[in-house]
């Protein structure tokens, strides 16, 4: 039998709480396998941390429930790892692998298991129903309230979609979700600023200026200043989506997934690798000398529904139309808003608005690392 030469003694503990607290320690031949026997032996430790077994003794069988809240874990319980190795060839030389590491090859093994966790998870279907029924509630109290909704069909996610991945997070990269719930969620007002970037450059394009920098930037100053007197084009679009002086008549609610059997599994494992750490740090030159440090994070996957809702803001266009001229040029407001308000409220917004939001989210993306395609959406066939 081969001696066992390499031996790796740590412990792993969640969010600074002892009474986590797990000592593991591990032995093989070659110092690979010792790291990836502890590596295993740290997912073991997730997978018992996360989940609550219970003995069903009518069955006589063992199950695991675990936990419900994703955000919980992610923001609360984030796993310390500390490892060293020894030799026992060369003794009293042990090294530090895992120094109290937050991240490092331990983060990875933790994602795995809270994507593992829950997807098809019980407790996790069961927020997404509890989402949508709120959102519902929240539709008709706004519908109560003289906002007129605006039909959208749910859309699918054709590339891995990651809103948030650069907030603080002590795991490097973060993701947002519902504070309650721990669902992904794409906020309203990133929907409503993509959607308003479409405009823009529809609007450029229409004036031929999209190539001319100077006159780019004063188009710019114009669309996101205060309303334009002077353009009818640009000030229908504030109308919509609001100025500088006004509030837009346009409300985006946050999207959350649709809860369908296509949505049982919403998460996956996604890296980018820096291949120059030192320099991206401040503290080298790039060269091929460097070890790559592959980051991992978590990403919503391809092919999950999202459902979208846009309200207008009847009672506001309507209070419009009653103003007289005086009123408007008490509030600031341009002569022109009325007729065009009218226009809007006798139009068939649902068309344009699923034309615009469509184009935003199919073609710009939303969330982070759109220029390298993700954030993109298609019909769900």
């Amino acid at each position: 039998m081969k001696e066992e030469r390499f031996k790796i003694e740590g412990e792993v503990w969640f969010g600074g709480a002892k009474n986590f607290k797990r000592d593991i320690s591990v032995q093989e031949r070659k110092e690979r396998e010792a790291k990836e026997k502890f590596i295993d032996k740290i997912k073991e430790v997730f997978k018992e941390s996360f989940c609550e077994k219970l003995l069903n003794q009518q069955k006589n069988e063992e199950k695991f429930v675990c936990w419900s809240n994703l955000i919980l874990i992610l923001n609360k319980y984030v796993p310390i790892v500390y490892a060293r190795v020894s030799n026992k060839k060369n003794q009293g030389e042990d090294s530090i692998w895992l120094n109290y590491a937050v991240g490092e090859e331990s983060k990875k093994v933790f994602l795995d298991v809270l994507i593992e966790t829950f997807n098809n998870s019980f407790y996790f279907k069961q927020s997404l129903e509890s989402l949508k029924k709120r959102i519902e509630v929240k539709i008709q109290i706004l519908e109560n309230q003289h906002y007129e909704k605006i039909p959208v069909q749910p859309l699918k996610t054709q590339s891995c979609l990651i809103i948030g991945l650069g907030s603080q997070h002590v795991l490097e990269t973060s993701i947002t979700l519902h504070h309650i719930f721990g669902v992904p969620y794409i906020p309203g007002s990133a929907l409503k600023g993509v959607c308003r970037a479409v405009v823009f450059w529809k609007l450029a394009e229409d004036k031929r200026i999209q190539n001319n920098q100077n006159e780019l930037e004063e188009f710019q100053k114009k669309f996101y200043g205060e309303l334009a007197k002077d353009d009818e084009e640009i000030l229908k679009y504030q109308i919509l989506f609001g100025a500088q002086n006004f509030k837009g008549l346009l409300l985006f609610l946050d999207a959350y997934p649709y809860p369908t059997e296509n949505n049982s599994q919403i998460f996956d494992l996604d890296v980018m690798n820096v291949h120059y750490p030192s320099y991206y740090e401040g503290s080298g030159t790039p060269g091929d000398w460097e070890n790559p440090r592959p980051i991992f994070f978590l990403v919503v996957k391809e092919g999950v529904e999202f459902q979208f809702n846009v309200l207008f803001d009847k009672f506001r266009a309507e209070e419009i139309l009653k103003m007289t001229d005086e009123e408007l040029k008490k509030n600031g407001l341009p002569e022109k808003i009325k007729e065009l308000t009218s226009n809007l409220l006798n139009s068939n917004l649902k068309n344009e608005m699923e034309y615009i939001l469509k184009q935003a989210i199919s073609e710009f993306g939303v969330g982070s690392k759109t220029r390298l395609g993700y954030g993109l959406f298609q019909e769900i066939q």
